[in-house]
């Protein structure tokens, strides 16, 4: 109904994508970046490859000019597709993953709720003064999609008619039962939104369909390689229907919030329909990210961003030891929330947000202690400082984060 809603009443469209059924960093890349990836590699990713080791000009840097922070968002892993690493090379200040996100309710197949995005966006608007631009990647209706019917999985039952195959049924159930709670969030950013006093436009688009059975001739409209494409704003705008490639949207998006900042931006606003213009892309992704860059006039004017994992600081307030456990009292915690002890990781247990456990450690052996943010696959994304242990049983107090003050504290220099 959201999404419809928006289709109905704002600026829409379709968009051609790169991939079919997987592939979300490569339409991702389209989106974000304005290149065409018909002008690389067969199979390349660029998350994989050159965006490993090189930056790019994106939105998140050419925004700077207009005193904006830039923020990524994505209720999956960090470091897949490596974007703990390639979204500081596309210019971002922070980057929120699941690692660090609290009360994150899954679905029957473990994916994370997209409900989580709208806090995490609201929280991104509100941390600073000035103006935001921010980039969210949802991930709930995502597969492999089930072969038997997930009872308490599916608010919608999907009949398909003419067809007896219980698994393509299951799997169609499963599929637009999850994405109806998508939409149902959609529907709840823009309530969000709507109530701030900030101006705010917001680009909504499909990365892929899902890989389950689709063939064109069962389409409504456009093809398997067709998502739509949508623009809300709590102001007026002035922006066309069109059906665009992928990376022609952000361009599309930015003439209809009076913006023509970035190299593929112009491009694609000013030369779209002249002859050569898919030739004159091809040099310029060419140049920026493999060239010479005499685009930039042969310097590289984008370095890489020094990138806070998450949003806010976790810390510690309390420590308190008994004969067998140690527990540890701070701020947001999740089941991520490591701690060191002298350098060394320990196995810990999670109580909830503000408590966490170690058993069996005679605490006042050791010298420091430090919470670290683990990756899923055990990648340190974010650390607090280094306490010294013994200053929590002298009944010296912790400092909060924006005060530290390693003389008056004793406490260790930072990772």
């Amino acid at each position: 109904p959201n999404l419809t809603y928006l289709k109905q009443n704002y600026p829409h469209g379709l968009i051609t994508v790169p991939s079919i059924g997987g592939g979300t960093a490569n339409t991702e890349f389209e989106v974000i970046t304005g290149m065409n990836l018909d002008h690389f590699g067969p199979g390349e990713y660029p998350y994989k490859t050159v965006l490993k080791s090189n930056t790019c000009e994106t939105p998140a840097y050419t925004l700077k000019e207009y005193g904006y922070t830039s923020h990524a968002i994505h209720n999956h892993t960090a470091t897949f597709y490596s974007r703990n690493t390639v979204y500081a090379n596309l210019g971002f200040d922070t980057f929120i993953p699941v690692e660090l996100m609290h009360n994150v309710e899954r679905n029957a197949l473990g994916w994370a709720k997209d409900a989580i995005l709208t806090e995490q966006i609201t929280d991104c608007i509100n941390s600073t003064e000035g103006r935001d631009f921010i980039f969210t990647v949802s991930v709930q209706p995502h597969g492999k999609y089930p072969d038997e019917e997930l009872e308490d999985e599916n608010k919608i039952k999907v009949d398909l008619q003419n067809v007896t195959d219980a698994e393509k049924e299951a799997q169609y159930t499963y599929y637009v039962s999850q994405l109806h709670e998508t939409d149902a969030f959609v529907g709840a950013l823009m309530e969000a939104v709507a109530s701030l006093s900030e101006p705010t436009a917001i680009l909504f688009y499909g990365d892929h369909f899902p890989t389950i059975y689709l063939e064109d001739d069962k389409l409504t409209e456009g093809s398997k390689y067709q998502t739509d494409w949508a623009i809300w704003a709590n102001y007026d705008i002035q922006c066309e229907n069109a059906n665009l490639n992928t990376y022609q949207l952000v361009a599309h998006f930015f003439e209809a919030i009076g913006c023509n900042l970035g190299t593929t931006v112009k491009l694609h606003q000013k030369l779209s329909e002249d002859e050569g213009y898919q030739n004159k892309l091809e040099i310029i992704e060419y140049d920026m990210l493999y060239g010479q860059r005499i685009t930039f006039d042969g310097n590289n004017p984008y370095t890489t961003t020094n990138m806070n994992i998450g949003l806010f600081d976790i810390y510690i307030t309390e420590l308190q030891n008994t004969d067998t456990l140690l527990y540890i009292h701070g701020n947001r915690f999740n089941e991520y929330t490591k701690v060191k002890i002298d350098g060394r990781l320990k196995d810990t247990i999670l109580i909830d947000e503000n408590c966490i456990v170690i058993e069996n450690i005679d605490i006042e052996k050791y010298t420091n202690i430090q919470l670290i943010q683990l990756s899923h696959d055990r990648e340190e994304l974010r650390s607090s400082a280094q306490y010294l242990i013994e200053n929590f049983f002298k009944n010296i107090p912790p400092p909060q984060p924006a005060s530290f003050s390693e003389e008056d504290y004793g406490i260790a220099a930072s990772q």
